[in-house]
């Protein structure tokens, strides 16, 4: 997970977000921050909470059961 900082023009203040690996939004500021090290800052604090959430459990892929494993393909003639 990481945490951008932005600022929308216009607007002199300074929001953070966090996105997953993905680059998918995970959580937005709802409050503005007059300097960029005061965003990081509690955008990190914010961060920190959402990794130690326990991770979700995947669905296995509809094409595998438990317990099988994809095909070794460097055996196929």
């Amino acid at each position: 997970m990481n945490v951008l900082v932005f600022s929308i023009p216009g607007h002199p203040d300074w929001r953070w977000r966090i996105v997953d690996d993905d680059s998918k939004t995970v959580e937005d500021s709802s409050a503005s921050f007059p300097t960029v090290a005061e965003a990081l800052t509690e955008g990190r604090e914010r961060r920190q909470r959402h990794v130690r959430l326990p991770l979700p459990v995947s669905e296995p892929h509809p094409g595998l059961s438990s317990g099988a494993r994809p095909r070794d393909w460097t055996k196929v003639r």
